[in-house]
């Protein structure tokens, strides 16, 4: 179908006897057109320059972003190195429970929810792009904020209850008991890690690429002072459970920082407040979700 069909199926004429028969609402496509078509059609009306010249300049704002993105994971990663390199002057037991634990954390809690931010930030970069309501931005905002809290409620009584598990699979239980105590402190950085994860993929979606980056980048220091401060040191060290105190106490940190950001920038725009359409067509964030 060529962009032109498309248009004349769209006539007043024909608009009006559609609506009788169709209602609209945010899980509605905005297009008659293949997204390919539309999208090409889009890029054409949206500059003049020849093509070349667009492409590099795409491919300039591509990387301009990109970086940013890659910087924060690398932070991101920056964390746990540094609590690898602080439990390690502990023992090795202490160093292999918080492995272990690190591990169940991030497959039984952090994979997931990425799953659903994942999902969140598709829906929240079409509604930006597509839709001339912006607070649909926000409603799929609070979607993912809602999924991620169910998520967390689930899955809080397993990990809880980790040394149980890993005793049964036949784990040390030494270490079964050390990564119980790790687990039972992390579990109080589950829902803050969600939240920032969710704002940050929120302004990503209305290109605001560089909040997750500064706030970040003001954290890490802290966290790599209070590991040492709270694990190693002689004077205020805690030991072994300083380490997952130090995460939450880092991640509260993150969420803190991305929330004030959030407020202060053009992104509450898209912000309508809270509203109970977030209930309906849930499954339809969960069938996106479930395959990331």
């Amino acid at each position: 179908m060529s962009i032109e069909a498309s248009l004349a199926e769209d006539s007043p004429n024909n608009i009006e006897s559609g609506e009788a028969n169709s209602s609209s609402n945010e899980m509605t496509p905005l297009l008659n057109v293949s997204p390919s078509e539309a999208s090409l059609e889009i890029a054409k009306r949206d500059t003049t320059d020849p093509y070349p010249t667009a492409a590099r300049k795409e491919v300039q704002w591509m990387l301009s972003s990109s970086s940013l993105t890659i910087l924060t994971l690398i932070l991101q990663a920056s964390f746990y190195f540094v609590n690898v390199l602080a439990v390690s002057h502990l023992g090795a037991n202490e160093l292999a429970a918080m492995s272990l634990a690190a591990t169940c954390v991030g497959l039984i809690a952090l994979a997931p929810t990425a799953g659903l931010m994942s999902a969140m930030d598709t829906f929240c970069s079409t509604a930006y792009t597509a839709s001339r309501d912006k607070t649909l931005v926000g409603l799929h905002f609070q979607r993912g904020l809602i999924a991620a809290f169910i998520h967390f409620i689930v899955v809080s009584p397993v990990l809880w209850y980790a040394k149980d598990i890993l005793l049964m699979v036949k784990q040390d239980p030494e270490i079964a008991h050390l990564s119980s105590v790790y687990l039972r402190i992390q579990i109080l950085a589950v829902l803050p890690w969600s939240i920032f994860e969710a704002c940050k993929r929120y302004l990503q979606a209305q290109e605001i690429m560089r909040a997750g980056t500064i706030i970040i980048m003001i954290v890490a220091p802290f966290h790599w002072i209070n590991n040492y401060v709270f694990v190693r040191s002689e004077t205020y060290g805690l030991g072994f459970i300083g380490a997952p105190i130090v995460n939450v106490v880092s991640t509260c940190m993150l969420v803190i920082g991305i929330v004030i950001y959030t407020c202060n920038s053009r992104a509450k725009e898209t912000w309508g407040g809270w509203d109970r359409r977030v209930f309906h067509n849930m499954q339809e964030f969960y069938k996106l979700a479930i395959p990331s």
